[in-house]
């Protein structure tokens, strides 16, 4: 999967970066800990997550590391009444990435892709490049570009 992603990256004329964090298995918030070992801004470090409106339609969601997906949100930015996580094994059968290392660069075909708005600010942000331990840093204008992303009002800060 990883070559997949860096064909697309390769393809799509953006200039990019793929870097390497030291990933810690037995640590807790994979991009919190993608952070602080890049020695990264949260604010500047997405994660990828694979989520489901009303059970049936697989969206992939890119917010900051260090906040939550406002459901309510997602599921109306479908039309939908209910949005949850997708499970994990469902998500790695879909994707074809484990958990940690979702990559929106390899799920733009088979699900929309959002952005949390408040990305679209930074000049450059890391988002999974297919594996965990292993980001790209792009613009969010590029990436939006490549994905097909839509920028909306997504994310809610951890309580």
């Amino acid at each position: 999967m990883q070559q997949t992603i860096r064909h697309i990256l390769s393809d799509s004329g953006v200039t990019y970066s793929i870097e390497t964090y030291e990933y810690n298995p037995h640590g807790s918030s994979i991009g919190i800990q993608a952070a602080q070992s890049m020695g990264q801004d949260e604010n500047s470090v997405a994660k990828t997550l694979i989520i489901e409106v009303d059970k049936k339609s697989p969206v992939c969601i890119v917010l900051p590391v260090h906040k939550k997906v406002d459901m309510d949100a997602a599921a109306a930015l479908l039309m939908g009444k209910k949005a949850r996580m997708m499970n994990a094994d469902k998500s790695t059968k879909l994707t074809g990435f484990v958990s940690g290392g979702t990559s929106p660069l390899g799920v733009f075909n088979l699900m929309p892709v959002f952005l949390a708005e408040e990305l679209m600010k930074l000049d450059a942000l890391y988002v999974n490049a297919g594996d965990r331990g292993l980001v790209v840093r792009l613009s969010p204008s590029d990436l939006l570009k490549i994905t097909g992303a839509k920028a909306a009002a997504i994310s809610l800060e951890l309580e």
